[in-house]
């Protein structure tokens, strides 16, 4: 059974917005929120807007939160494509969000090899798989959105492992664009600047305030500008989309 974070009820009896009479709901599915940017998302503008029901799968649900959720583990493919397909047939899918992600800071020389498995996995395998998920089960001009990292644009000590596993989800993006807008669908990913989220919470306070005082008024980017910029893709012609990575930073 799937949930409508809004009503509180299985999907089938939803009838919220855009979800009555015969007609499939339409819905956005995220993945990955059970903290950092997917839990922000989720109390942003972008699902408090009355637009259709949002169903949330979370690698763990998060403390205090009274969502309905659904376990997603993103080790077994065969289950991510069984999660979809059983949404597909409830709901029209018109945007899945994948805001799952694994940060990992250090040197290679410390790296353990099951971190660079585990983080390679996470970042890049893991979203590959589900493009090709994606590709099956949305809806008709529907789109997949990736979230990628300022990181792969610059050199920054200790985060090889990371910022290789977001440039090869770039490049995934970029040469999947063509084969997505065949089939009348779209592939896009969003490049995040610093944000006052996830990742920069994982970091030593020190190195976190040197960031904060380098960018401009010395403020990291809030939910509400990536919640925006979601909404502008979700209501985007699909083809105008497609193999885009969209650069989300204050310059």
């Amino acid at each position: 059974m799937f949930f409508c974070d809004r009503c509180r009820v299985g999907m089938g009896k939803c009838n919220s917005k855009m979800g009555v009479g015969n007609e499939k709901q339409r819905t956005i599915l995220l993945i990955g929120g059970s903290g950092g940017i997917g839990s922000a998302l989720i109390q942003s503008p972008l699902f408090n807007s009355n637009i259709m029901c949002v169903p949330t799968f979370f690698a763990n649900k998060p403390i205090g939160s009274d969502l309905s959720w659904q376990y997603y583990d993103s080790g077994d493919l065969l289950s991510a494509e069984s999660m979809v397909e059983n949404l597909s047939n409830e709901c029209d899918i018109d945007m899945i969000i994948d805001a799952s992600g694994a940060f990992f800071a250090s040197t290679i020389e410390k790296t353990s090899l099951d971190t660079i498995r585990s983080v390679v996995w996470t970042n890049f395998l893991a979203p590959l798989a589900l493009t090709k998920i994606a590709l099956k089960y949305l809806a008709p001009s529907g789109k997949i959105v990736f979230l990628s990292s300022v990181t792969t644009q610059l050199n920054v000590y200790g985060s090889s492992i990371y910022a290789a596993s977001k440039s090869g989800l770039e490049k995934t993006i970029s040469l999947l664009g063509p084969e997505y807008e065949k089939s009348g669908k779209a592939i896009c990913g969003i490049r995040l600047g610093y944000m006052d989220y996830g990742m920069t919470y994982q970091i030593s306070e020190t190195t976190r305030n040197q960031i904060k005082n380098s960018l401009p008024n010395g403020e990291f980017l809030t939910i509400d500008a990536l919640a925006d910029l979601l909404l502008k893709l979700l209501h985007s012609d699909f083809s105008s989309v497609t193999g885009k990575i969209y650069d989300l930073d204050i310059n």
